[in-house]
């Protein structure tokens, strides 16, 4: 999935595509960056997991794609901070999807 994640380059604000996969393998590299269990990330600051998780998914990216990483974890803050209201709700959408799958629980569809 791609996302249009912020970047500031001197005084300018643009916006590009980047890489992201959201399965469980994030979410295990996202404790990893976390420091805590996978049981143990509701007792984390939510701001924090999902910084996580959006930095696990790019790396997941590029590990999949064979791309070296060109960005790191403060690029991922920065994109949570100063990224636009459409990629949030991206973001937002990939990651509730992922914790579906995680409880086996599937969205009922309306006819």
């Amino acid at each position: 999935m791609k996302i249009k994640v912020p970047f500031k380059t001197w005084k300018v604000i643009t916006e590009k595509e980047v890489d992201f996969i959201f399965k469980i393998g994030t979410l295990e590299d996202a404790c990893d960056i976390l420091g805590c269990d996978l049981w143990e990330v509701e007792t984390q600051n939510p701001y924090d997991v999902n910084v996580a998780i959006l930095f696990a998914g790019y790396t997941v990216a590029c590990e999949k794609n064979g791309k070296r990483k060109k960005y790191d974890l403060n690029h991922a803050v920065y994109w949570m901070e100063h990224m636009s209201k459409d990629s949030q709700a991206m973001f937002l959408k990939a990651v509730q999807d992922l914790l579906g799958k995680m409880s086996g629980k599937k969205e009922e569809k309306k006819k």
